[in-house]
């Protein structure tokens, strides 16, 4: 049970981190170039903080190699979705990005030798199902750019997540717990700092270090409490099926509607994305559906 409460806990903490992320991005920067140049940076840090807890132990070419590719999957993925969520409300990226259970449990059953049981799917697409239905009957507002290339960009993330997922869990069962860590942070902030050697992404970049109060928001969301969620993950992932792991990480649509729209009340302000009357069935239908799928995969 201890991978379900860690699957939960991530999906919790990322729900809280994808909410403020948008926020970010919609009232403090720039452009999206600039914000991910700066989690890249952060996640530099964390390998130092991985190193220092753990140390390092020896390992194979092949598990070091299986780290390094998650974190250019999970780096891939995340630049994919800041792109799409800079595009898109949060409450319409967010279920795109996490239909990548599916391909991570297509994958785990056809080449890893995962055995799943109908009830196993059935929790599956109720999850992602649910969490789809979330984006059904929203107002179709943009902030900016083409809302298909929004979609496209959070779906290729989607897909850059469920390999950066797989590849995780393989590196576990190869490597000490947080030289994983270490390595798959290293190289997703490769990933995500490389853009500040253009021209658009050094400009952005600068912007932000010359914000004190854009600044500190990044490094304290980006930092400690994502490299909470981040643990968690890999906690999850290290425990338990990692077909099962992503699904109940599926929940987080929901955890994100939830919050988006407390803060969308007046006494808040900071979004606008209140459910109406029309589509509160809709969100109720998709928290149940989620709710169930989750509790389905706890006891089976």
């Amino acid at each position: 049970m201890g991978w379900v409460f860690a699957a939960l806990g991530s999906a919790t903490v990322f729900a809280f981190v994808s909410v403020i992320d948008k926020r970010i991005l919609s009232a403090h920067v720039s452009g999206f170039v600039g914000f991910s140049v700066i989690v890249g940076a952060l996640q530099f840090v964390m390998v130092v903080v991985a190193f220092f807890i753990g140390g390092w132990k020896d390992a194979s070419t092949y598990a070091i190699f299986l780290s390094a590719l998650s974190g250019t999957f999970w780096g891939l993925g995340l630049f994919a979705f800041f792109y799409g969520l800079k595009i898109l409300d949060v409450t319409r990226a967010v279920p795109v990005f996490h239909t990548f259970p599916v391909f991570v449990a297509a994958f785990s059953v056809l080449f890893m030798g995962e055995q799943l049981s109908w009830l196993h799917w059935a929790a599956i697409l109720a999850i992602v199902g649910g969490a789809g239905l979330v984006t059904m009957g929203q107002e179709k507002t943009l902030i900016s750019g083409n809302a298909m290339l929004g979609f496209l960009m959070v779906l290729l993330g989607s897909v850059g997540t469920a390999g950066g997922t797989i590849t995780t869990s393989l590196a576990l069962e190869e490597m000490a717990f947080w030289n994983v860590f270490s390595v798959r942070a290293l190289f997703l902030g490769l990933v995500l700092f490389v853009p500040v050697f253009h021209r658009i992404g050094f400009y952005q970049t600068l912007l932000i270090l010359r914000t004190r109060k854009s600044l500190a928001l990044i490094v304290v969301t980006e930092g400690p409490v994502v490299m909470v969620a981040i643990y968690l993950t890999l906690l999850a992932l290290d425990l338990g099926s990692v077909s099962l792991v992503s699904a109940l990480m599926g929940t987080r649509p929901v955890i994100v509607l939830l919050i988006t729209s407390v803060l969308s009340l007046r006494p808040f302000k900071l979004l606008d994305e209140i459910p109406t009357r029309s589509t509160l069935g809709v969100k109720l239908t998709s928290a149940v559906l989620v709710v169930s799928g989750a509790a389905a995969l706890s006891v089976v």
